[in-house]
């Protein structure tokens, strides 16, 4: 899954699993910055992980989401996404992709629309009559009635898709991946 491409070290320095720039995607990204550094293709990166992990810190954002991401880890001025990494996003998130993991996604924005009618709509209970017509009470109350469920589901699918990540980490005859076979952890070891 995609969640083994990145990773923080022990100083909390964003690291590659060494498959990563084997991928085609995220191999342009690094090869287009010529600097001896890599400062902007690191930051490239971060960017695609911050946009594109359904687990990313950043979810927390809604629609903001790209605006800060790029505030956190984007240092060139103007910096915008270009092609190349519209389509490392893209493949990160094809990488990740199960059933469950649509699910949760659209379980997702289904509450973050929830929650702009409530910012939107919530506080006008001294509408005029004509403002009224536009925004009925009814559809606030029986979304709030929903919110329990749809949040009750969306922590139910997030569980369930971190459960398919753990059942990928398995080896054949029912073991598990130990400290040395698995590179995030291995590092903790040398």
């Amino acid at each position: 899954m995609a969640n083994n491409l990145f990773y923080l070290d022990k100083d909390n320095n964003v690291n590659f699993s060494a498959h990563t720039l084997k991928i085609k995607e995220f191999k342009q990204i690094w090869d287009r910055d010529a600097s001896k550094k890599k400062q902007l293709a690191v930051e490239e990166l971060c960017y695609v992980y911050a946009m594109a992990d359904y687990q990313s810190e950043y979810e927390q954002y809604g629609v903001g989401k790209e605006e800060q991401i790029i505030a956190d880890f984007i240092t060139h001025s103007n910096w915008k996404p270009d092609m190349v990494i519209e389509r490392a996003i893209k493949k990160y998130k094809e990488l990740q992709n199960t059933s469950t993991l649509k699910h949760l996604l659209h379980a997702r924005k289904a509450l973050e629309s929830l929650n702009l009618y409530y910012s939107d709509n919530m506080y006008k209970l001294d509408m005029s009559d004509e403002d009224k017509k536009k925004y009925d009470s009814s559809k606030v109350s029986k979304a709030v009635a929903q919110t329990e469920t749809l949040v009750e589901t969306n922590i139910r699918l997030e569980k369930k898709v971190q459960g398919e990540e753990v059942d990928e980490s398995k080896i054949l005859g029912g073991g598990k991946i130990g400290s040395y076979e698995n590179e995030e952890s291995a590092h903790e070891h040398l």
